[in-house]
Formats: structure tokens, C-alpha cells, sequence
């Protein structure tokens, strides 16, 4: 099976068991020429097919991995942009949640699924 058929099975497999969210990434757009001038920046979103998956309490050590800490598994393909970045923000219903760290599960060399640590947030 090749590499891209695999990423394929993954999306449909959590298609079929999970739900969406939404990423919202900040891209920096004119950097602010003083270190006291704001920095312009816009959004983009984008609707991502996932699965909860959170921790189990064992894996939250209160320094790591905190109580209200979330993991989501999100399949890559038909994502636009790469793979999410610490400090971009995933929406589940409600929470506001910012991505803590990313960890990517590849076949060769294609992104099958990212594995989301986040926290939540508030603007």
C-alpha cells in the first residue's frame, strides 16, 4: 500500500469515528519596524477531521501535561498549509484551545496524522 493510500484510510477511518474542528492559524503579516510597534497579522481557518484522545490521568504530571490538557489526533490529508503549529488555535465546540506541541505520524514520506497537545485558552 502506498504511502498516500494510507493518509487516505486514515481521514475516512476518523471521518467515520470522529468529528471536526476548526484551526486557526496567525500568519504575521508586516512586522512592526520598533520592538514597542505592533506587529499586523491575519487568520485563516480551516475545518480538520479529528478524534479526542485525551490523556490518561497517569500521563498528566501537573507540569507537562496539566488537568484541563486535551490530545486530539487529526488526520492530514485535505489539510491546506502544513502540518498545525505550536500557538495556533483548534476549536472543539465551544473551547478555544492553543496547540502546545504537534507530533507527526508519517508512511515514507507523506503525513498520515498529527497529534495534538493543547491547552486551553482565552484571548
Amino acid at each position: 500500500m502506498n504511502a498516500t493510500k494510507i493518509a487516505t484510510n486514515a481521514l475516512n477511518s476518523i471521518k467515520r469515528n470522529g468529528t471536526t474542528f476548526v484551526l486557526t492559524r496567525k500568519t504575521v503579516t508586516v512586522s512592526g519596524s520598533e520592538p514597542w510597534k505592533k506587529s499586523s497579522s491575519s487568520a485563516s481557518t480551516q475545518t480538520l477531521n479529528g478524534i479526542l484522545n485525551d490523556f490518561k490521568t497517569s500521563e498528566r504530571d501537573g507540569s507537562v501535561v496539566l488537568q484541563q490538557d486535551r490530545r486530539y489526533i487529526v488526520a492530514s490529508s485535505g489539510m491546506t498549509g502544513g502540518e498545525p503549529n505550536v500557538g495556533d488555535l483548534l476549536t472543539d465546540g465551544s473551547k478555544d484551545l492553543r496547540i502546545e506541541s504537534v507530533q507527526t505520524t508519517r508512511a515514507k514520506n507523506v503525513d498520515v496524522i498529527y497529534t495534538l497537545h493543547t491547552r486551553g485558552y482565552s484571548a
